[in-house]
């Protein structure tokens, strides 16, 4: 089980050092647990509330709200992601919590710069810009038994889906939680007739998460220890050697547990922000990427099959040329692969997010790229040749009418630091030929 409220308690011990870190000595941090009702909202749980307030005149100038994962729904019901909390606005949604924000009008042109430096921090420490990237919308279609989706906007770790519903019905929100893996679902459900019904649904934990669960307990206990160990370092060199040492630490852990080297990385970057150092500095990204990768160099060609399955090569260089005179060398050498292919399919597997997968991941076999090559080739022949003289052919060889149906698959790669290249089906096509 994942304690989401402890990965919380540890942001905000490590928010309190904000003023001395970022020498803001009019600024105080408060912190309380509340419950969702106060944010028009109904859950097992209670919702995080970090305040930046001036010591000054005491005013509340930003309120973040960390809402753990979990089953949510609405108590007031409202027709806008973005308008439970009265004047909100939803960051993002991270592997640790739901990400929200509330501002108030500002008074000064001292409050201004103060927001700015507030929000400015915020954004880096939580990676807000990267959780909040949209990677995926599409509209107008059915999902599951016949759910007619409006629209679905996924974010790495968000899926918001607007789904009508006839008449006055009422769905049950929890049908969707199947739908998707290792994320938040918010459903928006809009009726003809009536308000909408809105729910937060928890589809799994955050991959990050889920990789670390066996030393949960540890790895929370060190990191807590380690900024605890390093509150009294206002100076940032002193914080850096801090670091270095936490960082082995913390990698000795994980190498223990035989655990990959991007949740390495991601708990060490964690750790960087954690303990307030700027990346930029000799723990950022490309430093630490150059001392476990130096080697790297991007890839600059199309991502092709012989880059996802390289030992299928041999196999490849077996099938006639794309021409016109090897047309039925083609068609049956296909008719023998759809056999194959049939006896040896592809799987869905569970995707490794860490690594650039999705959370289920297709993997074709052997048999199924084969299938699809030898299919190209016949499609690039029939598209080549004119029609009577293909249906002449056709006549001639009895293939008039034959069917030629396979899946067409794209390809693509990640690069992860410290790991290597991992190649990927990308999109896969129906495709049905009928010979004239």
């Amino acid at each position: 089980m994942i304690h989401y409220t402890a990965w919380i308690n540890l942001f905000v011990l490590a928010l309190k050092l904000f003023p001395s870190f970022n020498e803001v000595d009019n600024i105080q941090v408060k912190t309380s647990w509340r419950n969702l009702e106060l944010i028009g909202m109904h859950g097992n749980v209670q919702a995080m509330h970090v305040e930046f307030v001036t010591l000054e005149s005491n005013r509340t100038l930003l309120t973040y709200i960390f809402i753990p994962w979990i089953d949510m729904s609405l108590t007031n019901q409202q027709n806008d992601i973005s308008s439970f909390f009265g004047l909100p606005e939803m960051l993002c949604v991270s592997p640790f919590a739901i990400i929200n924000q509330v501002t108030t009008p500002d008074e000064t042109e001292h409050e201004v710069v103060l927001k700015e430096k507030i929000t400015t921090f915020i954004e880096e420490f939580f990676e807000i810009e990267k959780y909040a990237k949209r990677i995926d919308y599409q509209e107008g279609y059915t999902l599951g038994d016949n759910y007619q989706v409006m629209s679905m906007r996924q974010y790495p770790y968000l899926a918001d889906l607007s789904i009508a519903v006839p008449g006055s019905a009422h769905l049950d929100p929890m049908i969707f939680k199947n739908e998707f893996s290792n994320t938040m679902i918010y459903v928006s459900m809009i009726p003809d007739i009536g308000k909408v019904i809105s729910s937060w649904i928890k589809a799994g934990d955050a991959a990050e998460l889920y990789a670390v669960i066996d030393i949960q307990d540890e790895l929370l206990r060190k990191l807590e220890d380690y900024v605890l160990s390093a509150s009294s370092a206002n100076d940032i060199d002193e914080r850096i050697k801090y670091y270095e040492q936490y960082k082995n630490e913390l990698i000795d852990l994980f190498i223990s547990y035989k655990l990959h080297v991007g949740i390495q990385f991601f708990y060490c970057d964690l750790l960087r922000r954690l303990l307030y150092i700027p990346a930029g500095q000799q723990t950022d990204k490309e430093i630490y990427t150059h001392s476990v990768y130096g080697n790297y160099q991007p890839k600059k060609t199309p991502d092709v099959v012989t880059d996802y399955m390289p030992g299928i090569l041999n196999d490849l260089k077996k099938i006639p040329e794309a021409k016109f005179e090897n047309l039925a060398e083609l068609i049956d050498m296909f008719d023998a692969y759809l056999i194959k292919a049939r006896k040896n399919p592809g799987k869905t597997v569970e995707g490794n997010i860490i690594l650039g997968g999705l959370p289920e991941q297709y993997e074709p076999s052997k048999e199924e790229l084969m299938l699809a090559e030898i299919g190209e080739c016949i499609r690039a022949v029939i598209d080549s040749v004119q029609e009577q003289k293909l249906r002449t052919y056709c006549k001639d060889n009895e293939l008039n009418g034959k069917e030629v149906a396979y899946k067409k698959y794209t390809f693509i790669h990640y690069d992860v630091m410290g790991s290597g290249r991992f190649f990927y089906v990308d999109s896969v096509e129906n495709v049905h030929l009928i010979l004239p």
